[in-house]
Parts: structure tokens; sequence; C-alpha cells
């Protein structure tokens, strides 16, 4: 079952007024998990998939409920999301698919394309959150694609967390960020800065 009318997920983080301020109040993936997992059970459902896409500058969120039928209000967590950032940023197109389930999991996919200096770069990442102890983590992958030559590269969203510029500082986040307790929205500003640096230096290939 699908949802396109109009309902909109909470986004939280009350009296945030920008990106960098959002980030700061963001819910990590277990918060968001723990909170979806609430409303999950308030209206009788077992999962959810929230899928939010950027388009050509153009907006749409469509709940998907699998073979169910929820009831009464759906109180469901969606990250903040920032259209004229990610436009500015060189965002063309981005897709954000939250699945979440009772069961203990929270799959976030992130893709799209990412543009700068007519460098064009596919995205696609795929991060699982899991709620059973030890790491927390069941998948954790970054591919990259030049469009105009398929070639691709991979990393991981911890990999681009640590890794460092010479002069020892994190590259692309800040030093006290971590996997675990991240939010999305950290996420995707990660991928931003890291999507920046990969165009910058492909440019002249």
């Amino acid at each position: 079952m699908a949802s396109t009318d109009g309902s909109s997920p909470n986004t939280g983080a009350p009296g945030a007024i920008n990106w960098a301020e959002r980030r700061r109040v963001a819910p990590s993936t277990i918060e968001l998990w723990k909170s979806n997992v609430t409303a999950l059970q308030d209206c009788g459902v077992d999962s959810c998939q929230m899928r939010y896409a950027l388009i050509d500058g153009k907006q749409s969120f469509v709940f998907t409920f699998n073979q169910a039928v929820p009831s009464g209000r759906l109180g469901l967590t969606f990250p903040a999301t920032y259209p004229e950032n990610y436009v500015n940023e060189g965002w063309t197109k981005l897709i954000m698919t939250l699945d979440a389930t009772v069961e203990k999991e929270m799959l976030v996919h992130i893709r799209g394309r990412y543009e700068r200096d007519n460098v064009p770069i596919d995205i696609d990442v795929e991060f699982l959150r899991t709620i059973r102890g030890g790491r927390g983590v069941g998948k954790d992958t970054v591919s990259t694609t030049d469009a105009r030559n398929n070639q691709t590269d991979h990393t991981s969203l911890e990999g681009l967390i640590e890794e460092m510029n010479v002069d020892g500082n994190r590259k692309y986040c800040r030093k006290t960020d971590n996997l675990r307790d991240m939010s999305v929205e950290g996420f995707v500003a990660i991928i931003t800065r890291y999507l920046k640096d990969v165009a910058i230096r492909r440019r002249a290939m």
C-alpha cells in the first residue's frame, strides 16, 4: 500500500533552521529506528518503506506498506531534507529510501547523480543498521560511477568518516563523528563532500 495523499512524516528537531543546525540535533540511526518502530506498532504494521525523491528540483514522498493497512495516524519519522541545499551543492537527482521494520533493522539507501564542473557522478549507498548487538551495522557500501566512462569506485561510510587529510584532520566530517552514532543527515553531508572531491579529482580525465 502506498500513500501519496500529502501526509508528512515527522522530521523532529524543533528550532532547527538550517542544514548545519539540523545536523547538530538530528537523531542517530538507532534513535531513528526506535522512533519508527514505536510508530509502526502504534498503527499496527510491521514495516514501512519511506521514499523521498528530488529530481530536477522537484520533490516527491511516498509511504509503502507491504500488503498491510495501517490504522490511525502515521507518526513516522524521516530524516530532514534540504532540497535547495542539495541542488546548490550539485545534486541533480537524489533518492533516499528508509526501510524500517520492527524486526530490529533499518536499511538506508541513498542514490542519485551529482554533477560539478561537467563531471557527472552516480552514487549508490546502502547502510543497514541492525539492533542485535555487536557493531550494529549489517551493511555499509558506497559506490560511485563516473557517468562519462562508467568507471566505478567502492568505499564505505566508515571509510569516508575515517579518511584523513595530510594535516591529520578528518577529510569529510568532524573529528567526533562515528558510524554508529551518526544521523542520516550527517551521512548525506559526508557523501556530498566526498562527491565534490571525486568530481574535482576527475574533471581533468
